[in-house]
């Protein structure tokens, strides 16, 4: 008797339905388990089929088959085979002279099979009729095995099964700058926006074989609010940066506007910017296609050239009516009714405002990476009289950096 007698497991599949069996006893973690009958429960007929199907085992190793069934008293016979993981392993005739009218168990297979992870019993019918109760399959569990555990280019441990199928717990990894930790993979990627097939962390895994897995990242960083810098036609939003606010929807009937908090989500915050050949600026609407502009000293929804003033990251549109200037203002107080409206507003133009236009901020496409350590989606350029440039994409824009200044333009 072999010492692994001593490890051994067993399954049981008894026949319920033509198409379920009850399974009794230790199994695979991850066991699948099928059976079909083309005619009756257990009963096989000539030409009829019973087919039990366990997959998901893990590499065990196969020591005994064993099958509980009879015939009729004088007929019934039958081919078996025993397939594992694609391959046969065994084929024999069946016949009512082998089994008679008892119920009796007989040994389907008794030499070993290793590193198992399908097996498929097939009963095929060629006089009627076999009846069939019940399947053993007696298996010695996978060995354990080993996860080494990759965080970037360094190994951040080794986890070892306690015994074979037992499973590991993954750990959970802290975030790394700006990369939030995701879970564990088996192919590791540089920045990615495909999203990587994930084992999660905390739980139990169960290896096949000895195995690497990769920590999995997304880069999660809030993007800062980027102002237009290079004068362009676009859609912005026209924010003021001190408060926060944006200018918000259409003008009213008494020649008002609404501003609310800056939201990038808020379509109504969004307006298509044409600059002119003559350097002023048009304003629409971009959700309802509206014009922006003005009739006097109050809002209109009108076209109207405004004027600009445009310096660094600040953007002002102003107007003059009777040689004064009107500035397109977010928080003006209307003192009769003591409550605040974007408008026009008479003040002078010049440096020091914090009105510009904010670039709307996308959805950016996801970005995934085994290796957080690494740059993400920047280009870097170097020369002697300008010194270094980082280039970062920015939805349809790129931001150009360069000895700490900023810059905007279209990709």
């Amino acid at each position: 008797m072999r010492l692994l007698l001593l490890i051994l497991s067993v399954m049981t599949f008894t026949v319920q339905t033509r198409n379920t069996v009850e399974a009794i006893g230790e199994f695979p973690y991850d066991i699948e388990i099928s059976y079909s009958n083309t005619y009756n429960k257990g009963q096989v007929r000539a030409g009829d089929e019973a087919v039990l199907s366990l997959s998901n085992l893990g590499g065990i190793s196969v020591e005994r088959i064993d099958i509980a069934m009879r015939s009729n008293s004088s007929s019934g016979s039958g081919t078996l085979t025993v397939h594992a993981d694609g391959q046969e392993i065994v084929h024999r005739k069946l016949s009512h002279t082998q089994l008679g009218e008892t119920l009796k168990a007989i040994t389907v297979l008794d030499s070993r099979t290793d590193g198992v992870h399908e097996l498929v019993i097939r009963i095929t019918g060629t006089q009627n009729s076999l009846y069939i109760d019940r399947y053993t399959v007696t298996y010695t569990p996978a060995q354990p095995h080993t996860v080494t555990l990759m965080n970037g280019a360094d190994t951040y441990g080794v986890l070892t099964e306690e015994r074979g199928m037992a499973g590991v717990i993954l750990p959970v990894l802290p975030n790394s700058g700006d990369w939030r930790f995701i879970g564990w993979t088996k192919t590791p990627s540089y920045t990615t926006a495909t999203p990587p097939a994930c084992y999660a962390s905390g739980v139990r895994y169960y290896p096949d074989a000895d195995e690497t897995l990769w920590a999995a990242y997304i880069y999660d960083h809030e993007p800062e609010h980027i102002y237009l810098t290079d004068l362009q036609s676009g859609t912005y939003l026209y924010v003021n940066r001190q408060t926060g606010i944006a200018l918000t929807g259409v003008p009213d009937e008494t020649g008002k506007m609404a501003f609310s908090n800056i939201n990038t989500d808020d379509a109504s915050q969004y307006y298509t910017i044409e600059i002119t050949e003559g350097g002023k600026a048009l304003i629409t609407h971009t959700a309802t296609g509206t014009p922006i502009g003005f009739n006097g000293t109050k809002m209109a929804a009108s076209a109207s050239e405004w004027d600009l003033y445009h310096e660094g990251s600040e953007t002002l549109f102003y107007t003059t009516v009777s040689s004064q200037t009107y500035v397109l203002w977010l928080n003006v107080l209307d003192k009769t009714e003591a409550v605040y409206y974007a408008g026009l507003i008479k003040a002078t133009v010049g440096s020091g405002s914090p009105m510009a236009l904010q670039l709307p901020e996308e959805a950016a496409e996801p970005v995934y990476t085994c290796y957080p350590e690494t740059p993400m989606g920047m280009d870097e350029l170097s020369d002697e009289k300008c010194g270094t440039e980082r280039t970062v994409p920015f939805g349809i824009y790129e931001i150009h950096i360069r000895n700490r200044h900023k810059s905007v333009r279209l990709r």
